[in-house]
């Protein structure tokens, strides 16, 4: 316990505007970590602390986190069945448990075509480049969209990738 330190954030299962994390640190490291924060932003607002500590002491937190990881696995089942529809060959990569996926294409597409033609198409994608200017790695966020907006934006991507020659 001496020689290690806990760390944790509720950025991405509550608010990332929030900026409320947690450490549990050693002791001979606590005061000079305080010190440091304070340094750093001057502190962090009282009531969103207060809000999350009250989260934290009863069972809401975990409750939250449950619901939330069930929702997220849905979607990311919804993007799984909407890729093997639109664009079978292409492989779901990342953690089931995560807000974001990356989709291996069978193969590489010239990523600006791809983002302007998904753009023209209003979605949003970024994609891992290659040297080439090219991709076949598309990262893709599902975690805020429900699972026939996944389904539709999946058959947007498609025509956006049919429209590249791939």
């Amino acid at each position: 316990p001496e020689h290690v330190a806990y760390l944790g954030s509720a950025s991405k299962t509550l608010a990332p505007g929030l900026r409320l994390g947690w450490l549990l640190l050693p002791a001979a490291l606590v005061e000079p970590v305080r010190e440091q924060k304070l340094l750093d932003d001057g502190g962090t607002g009282v009531l969103d602390q207060l809000a999350l500590a009250r989260l934290l002491d009863g069972d809401a937190y975990d409750r939250h986190l449950r619901l939330a990881r069930r929702r997220n696995r849905l979607r990311r089942d919804a993007l799984q069945a909407a890729l093997a529809e639109h664009l079978p060959g292409t492989r779901l990569e990342g953690m089931a448990a995560g807000l974001h996926a990356i989709a291996r294409l069978p193969r590489p597409v010239p990523l600006g075509l791809l983002t302007a033609n998904a753009d023209a198409r209003g979605v949003g994608v970024g994609g891992i480049p290659a040297a080439d200017g090219t991709t076949d790695a598309l990262v893709l966020g599902y975690a805020a969209l429900s699972e026939p907006a996944i389904a539709e934006g999946v058959r947007r991507l498609a025509a956006a990738l049919a429209e590249t020659g791939a």
